[in-house]
């Protein structure tokens, strides 16, 4: 899932998860090589990785926020 991919990568924006999912859709090397065989997992993914995203809001946004506001 790309959420939980962006968690390891510790990617803290927003539906960051499907950021992920779309970058890795849109990268040409990616279409090129033999991974495009992921393709169609990717975009089942995207969905998915919308809706745990979603749920994940309040969290990130405390994470990215919590600094801001103290300034």
């Amino acid at each position: 899932c790309g959420t939980f991919w962006a968690g390891i990568a510790d990617l803290d924006c927003p539906y960051s998860g499907v950021q992920l999912d779309f970058a890795t859709l849109t990268d040409s090397e990616f279409l090129l090589g033999p991974t495009i065989l992921l393709a169609p997992l990717i975009i089942v993914d995207l969905p998915l990785s919308f809706i745990w995203d979603t749920t994940r809001l309040g969290e990130t946004y405390e994470k990215n926020c919590k600094s801001f506001r103290s300034r």
